[in-house]
């Protein structure tokens, strides 16, 4: 009967590709899925990891980025500025328990524990998938279109709340302070009032 369980996870997992974020792709035509920002978190582990100061598990990060948004599947995505973002850690976590509850005991087992650890940002992989998280979200308001942009987004991304994550990665440092440079010049040229 594992099948079956695997069947019903796929399907479920499944909706994560038409699950749409608040952020928009580089075509403003459309949003960007939780696929599609997983897939490009998982682009950037690949190529940072080497470039890394803390050396890390890329396996153990890439499994954590493919599972951090997971419970999106079910309660889809609630942008960070959300006046309701409080509540969604509490949502998200009965989503992905319901999301892993499908699986057999060993993997279940391991979405739960990579999504805690993924939570907790304790461990070395932890923060490096949440510097990804950051930097994947403001990169991805660099390369949209400015007018899909909603009016807290002006001033969240550029409020560098996020660079306590940096302090102990240089080059993502850096990396998170020239996208967010972009982002002030592209509020500036568009002149659009924060």
């Amino acid at each position: 009967m594992k099948v079956e369980k695997f069947l019903k996870f796929f399907k479920k997992t499944e909706r994560l590709k038409y699950t749409l974020r608040h952020a928009w792709t580089g075509d403003k035509n459309r949003q960007e899925s939780t696929a599609e920002h997983t897939w490009h978190m998982s682009i950037m582990a690949i190529v940072l990891t080497p470039y890394l100061k803390n050396k890390i598990d890329l396996m153990k990060v890439l499994k954590m980025i493919i599972i951090h948004d997971v419970g999106e599947a079910i309660v889809g995505d609630t942008p960070a500025f959300s006046k309701n973002h409080g509540d969604k850690h509490k949502v998200e976590k009965k989503a992905v328990l319901k999301i892993a509850g499908l699986l057999p005991n060993i993997s279940k087992k391991e979405i739960i524990n990579l999504y805690n650890e993924y939570k907790a940002k304790k461990s070395k992989e932890a923060l490096f998938v949440k510097m990804l998280d950051i930097i994947d979200v403001i990169f991805q308001h660099f390369v949209s279109d400015i007018s899909t942009w909603c009016e807290e987004e002006f001033t969240f991304n550029l409020n560098r709340d996020s660079e306590k994550y940096f302090k102990d990665e240089p080059l993502l440092l850096a990396l998170y302070d020239k996208i967010v440079r972009k982002l002030e010049e592209k509020v500036k040229k568009s002149k659009t009032p924060i």
